[in-house]
């Protein structure tokens, strides 16, 4: 059985509005790392955060910058001020009675999967396993030899220059990695079938991680 509940992440300076997508399988925790503002790119990953919700998982849905916030271009790119916010949710996290026993996947999207990264070595013990989809890992370029957790990256054939970053991030990472390049799509789609494909995909590799936690 799933329900959804709209909560607020409260942390030191700032209260953050999110969407909690509860099941009680309990397969584990989904953490979605993602860039404020981008309305397109939300909808998207709202859509494959139901379809991850389906397939057994408990997901904390937010945007890691509040309105203000995501209109000062010096805090929006921030990569350290979006890792230390991702940093302080887990936090949290781990401060809730009802989820803090569950293992933590991370869904990363564009900047949000440059945070991530950089949170998955600051917070290594906490962080079981990551996905990140057309993320910006060379943003994090710094972090990405220290990373030990996990990380599948998906990305889009027709977009070249996600390849690229993907590709050398993933050459950077010492850990356990995968790369899933998908074929015969429409750049930055809605199509549900892709959408499917992605959460498939993901799900496959939080289960592999997160099971033998469980």
């Amino acid at each position: 059985m799933a329900d959804n509940r709209t909560i607020q992440i409260k942390l030191n300076d700032v209260i953050l509005p999110a969407y909690f997508l509860k099941n009680r399988v309990n397969n584990g925790l989904i953490i979605f790392s993602q860039e404020s503002g981008n309305m397109m790119q939300i909808k998207r990953n709202y859509y494959i955060a139901k379809l991850l919700q389906d397939r057994g998982f408990e997901i904390l849905f937010f945007e890691l910058l509040t309105d203000k916030e995501d209109h000062a271009a010096q805090v929006r790119f921030n990569i350290n001020l979006l890792a230390k916010r991702l940093a302080q949710v887990i936090d949290w996290v781990g401060q809730q009675d009802t989820i803090n026993n569950l293992p933590i996947g991370i869904f990363g999207t564009s900047y949000g999967s440059a945070s991530a990264l950089q949170t998955t070595v600051e917070r290594s013990g906490q962080i079981s396993v990551m996905v990140s989809h057309e993320g910006r890992p060379d943003m994090a370029i710094e972090a990405l030899p220290e990373v030990t957790t996990p990380v599948l990256f998906i990305v889009d054939e027709l977009d070249k220059q996600l390849i690229d970053s993907n590709s050398l991030a993933y050459h950077l990472i010492k850990g356990r990695k995968k790369m899933e390049i998908l074929s015969n799509t429409i750049h930055l789609t809605e199509e549900p079938w892709l959408l499917q494909k992605v959460a498939n995909l993901a799900a496959d590799w939080y289960n592999y991680y997160l099971r033998s936690i469980n």
